[in-house]
Formats: structure tokens, C-alpha cells, sequence
């Protein structure tokens, strides 16, 4: 097939061959991410008019079902369990980079468990959106950097103590305008400015468990509202409206024991 004859819809069908064949969802997003980046250099080179693939998003890792999320002890046990990789006899640098990563895959799933963050937000988070003074996270649109909120409404949400203790020290020294994660990594073509997908995904399936990016803000809003917190706060920290929260959370409100009001 000639680079002019690559469109979005012809690669969704060769994607699905590959499917059928049962490759991991992971080795499908390589297989598009490599036909993308190609289509791309292609494009720039002057050999093409157009790159058909330009805003083509690469497949998302499927969810295990609509309501797929961890529970507490399922969340605490992923992030727990994230440590540097590195061999016995590495050399500093290469232990330092292995430690850089480790705690950047802890920033980002106690953005996804312990905030709601959606994927590209984490990406785009800056330094300032954590304020440790006051326990809070300001989500927010950025003109600058060309980049607004799914909702288009900044946000704030509560910072859990456990995420403000790992902030302390994983921001320490950092200048409050620059991206939390990979700050001199700058937007290319890509939908995400750094797309950590193959890092999280693989950390998942290392640890044993059923979870795609999305099912860690579905796994927040899950075990929020099994805490017995208001529908109306929780729509407030995803900045879903009140009606999505309720159609898909609300079966998970715990009994209140309010009921005896009515008859006593």
C-alpha cells in the first residue's frame, strides 16, 4: 500500500487483523504509533499533500468491562509496589534515571487513583497545580500551551495526604511553571505531550491486575463515592456534570441509614 492510500479507516482494519490474532493491545498501539510516525515523516518530507493520520488517536488499551475498577487495597497495592529497575552491577547514572522513573509512574498513578486526573491532564500538569500549602489541586486551562480542560472549566480537588506527602519531596526544588513530567519535552504531532502508556500499562500487568489509564479515574470516582462522599463534590473534582456521576457512580452510594428518619 502507497503512503497516499493510508487513511484512518484502512488502518483500523488492518489493526483488526491483529486483534483477531490476539496480539496485545500494547503491540496494536505500537503497530499504529509506527504507521503514524511514518505517515508523518513522509508528510513533512514534501512527498505528500496531506497526512490523513494527523489527528488519528491511537488505540486506547480496552476497558475490562464498563464498571472495571481497583478498590482501596487493589490501588494501595499498584502504587506500593512501584520501585527503580535497575541491575546489580548499574552504574549511578543509569540508578538514577531507574529512581526518576519509578517516581514518576508513583506521580502518575496517585494522579489517576488519588485525584481523577484524566490521561492528558497528567500529562500537561504543571508544578503550580499542586498547592501543598493549602492541600489542593487546581486543574486548570493553560492558553499558553494551547491546551484546555476536557470541560473547559478549571477545577479544584482535595489532595489526599498520601499524595501531598509524596509531593513534598518529588516537587521539591522544582520551578512552579514547568511540566511536572518530562518538563523539557515540548508538544509535538502527537495528541499527548508525553504519552507514558507503555510504562503504566506494563507496570499493571507486572503487578496482576485488570486496569487500563481511564479505570484509575474510574477507580477514583468508584471508591469516592463507596466512601459515602457526595455525588455533587466528586462531579465537582472530575468535572463530569452531576447526571454522569449519578447514572454511573450512584448504585455505588452506601446505605446511609437515613431511611429511619422516615419513621421515627
Amino acid at each position: 500500500m502507497a503512503p497516499q492510500d493510508v487513511t484512518p479507516a484502512r488502518l483500523d482494519t488492518w489493526l483488526a487483523v491483529y486483534e483477531k490474532k490476539r496480539r496485545s493491545q500494547q503491540t496494536i498501539r505500537m503497530y499504529a504509533a509506527y504507521v503514524k510516525t511514518f505517515l508523518n515523516w513522509v508528510y513533512k518530507s514534501g512527498h505528500l499533500a496531506s497526512n490523513a493520520l494527523e489527528s488519528y488517536d491511537l488505540p486506547e488499551e480496552k476497558p475490562i468491562g464498563r464498571k472495571n475498577w481497583l478498590r482501596k487495597a487493589e490501588v494501595a497495592k499498584v502504587i506500593g509496589s512501584v520501585e527503580p529497575k535497575y541491575s546489580a552491577n548499574a552504574k549511578p547514572t543509569t540508578i538514577e534515571k531507574a529512581r526518576q522513573a519509578a517516581e514518576d509512574l508513583k506521580f502518575i498513578l496517585y494522579c489517576g487513583f488519588h485525584a481523577g486526573l484524566r490521561r492528558r491532564e497528567i500529562s500537561m500538569a504543571k508544578v503550580f497545580w499542586f498547592d501543598l500549602g493549602h492541600g489542593l489541586i487546581h486543574a486548570q486551562n493553560m492558553p499558553e500551551e494551547a491546551f484546555t480542560l476536557k470541560d473547559e472549566d478549571n477545577r479544584t480537588i482535595d489532595m489526599s495526604d498520601e499524595f501531598k506527602v509524596f509531593l513534598t519531596e518529588y516537587l521539591k526544588n522544582r520551578k512552579s511553571r514547568e511540566f511536572v513530567l518530562r518538563p523539557n519535552k515540548a508538544q509535538g504531532a502527537w495528541k499527548y505531550r508525553y504519552d507514558f502508556s507503555r510504562m503504566v500499562e506494563g507496570h499493571f500487568e507486572n503487578v496482576g491486575v485488570r486496569c487500563s489509564i481511564h479505570d484509575m479515574r474510574r477507580s477514583f470516582a468508584s471508591n469516592a463515592v463507596s466512601s459515602g462522599i457526595s455525588l455533587y463534590i466528586i462531579a465537582k473534582w472530575l468535572g463530569d456534570g452531576y447526571e454522569v456521576i449519578e447514572r454511573s457512580y450512584g448504585y455505588l452510594a452506601p446505605n446511609t441509614g437515613e431511611i429511619n428518619k422516615v419513621v421515627r
